[in-house]
């Protein structure tokens, strides 16, 4: 059953700015678009910086809360975090896809996690994968208009260190004949000899040596304050340059930088 209204089905949203929700409806004879009052708009917590939509779901994703779900009514919209136990530390990305009749979304996040929720008409967002690829997620682009067969390719992942990573799924075997298992056997067997990148457990922020679930630094940093520090001089005389007791050198050491990052 259909939980929205013929009016709710209407209803849009246009991701902006820094951490901007837009609701809005079209008219679905004079295709008029009429946008939801200021006040009932919405902001993202700290900062957006992915959008996907999954069957007739909205997601949008906070660098510091992760993914979050598009609640929607005729008049109103508002966020509520998608609860799971693996958690995003600075989301980067995410995309959907779909495959028969359930939808998957993917998301990834700095630390090199990667994190798939699962949704049908019966399920909604449950996690069926969570791992490391051991690399920060750049992007992550959904392959549309898979045809059946044996390996569906779902997503196409990209790293900040310029790598690039297939995520398929196995399909339902029932309908594979015995005689395509054997055609594919040769390609099987290479594929095993071959390198494959490794998968590693969800990696958390922790000041914990045994990287338990705790003491999260959950801070963000402008990048025009880095900007100004690493353009200070010698004769630069800064209060917050004194408190960091860094080196005063015109050069300036990757050491001296973790040094005060971490304040």
């Amino acid at each position: 059953m259909d939980p929205y209204t013929p009016e709710e089905k209407y209803l849009h949203f246009i991701c902006a700015g820094r951490n901007q929700v837009f609701g809005f409806h079209v008219d679905p004879h004079t295709f008029e678009a009429k946008f939801l009052p200021e006040d009932a708009n919405l902001k993202v917590p700290h900062a957006l910086v992915a959008n996907t939509e999954m069957g007739s779901k909205c997601y949008v994703g906070d660098i510091l809360d992760g993914v979050l779900e598009v609640k929607r009514g005729f008049s109103e919209i508002s966020l509520e975090k998608v609860q799971s136990e693996f958690n995003h530390h600075y989301l980067s990305t995410m995309d959907s896809v779909r495959l028969d009749q359930v939808e998957y979304l993917v998301s990834g996040d700095a630390l090199g996690n990667i994190s798939i929720l699962m949704s049908n008409s019966r399920i909604s967002n449950k996690v069926v994968a969570a791992f490391n690829i051991g690399d920060s997620i750049s992007v992550i682009k959904a392959i549309p208009g898979n045809k059946q067969n044996l390996v569906l390719k779902m997503i196409v992942i990209g790293t900040s260190s310029g790598g690039l990573y297939l995520l398929s799924s196995l399909n339902n075997l029932s309908g594979i004949k015995e005689e395509d298992l054997k055609r594919c056997q040769n390609n099987m067997q290479t594929v095993a000899y071959a390198d494959s990148v490794p998968t590693l457990d969800w990696k958390y922020i922790s000041e914990h040596i045994d990287n338990r679930r705790s003491g999260l630094h959950s801070m963000l940093l402008d990048a025009r304050l880095i900007n100004n520090y690493l353009e200070w001089t010698e004769d630069t005389d800064r209060p917050i340059y004194k408190k960091a007791h860094l080196n005063t050198t015109p050069s300036v050491k990757t050491n001296d930088i973790c040094g005060f990052l971490e304040l």
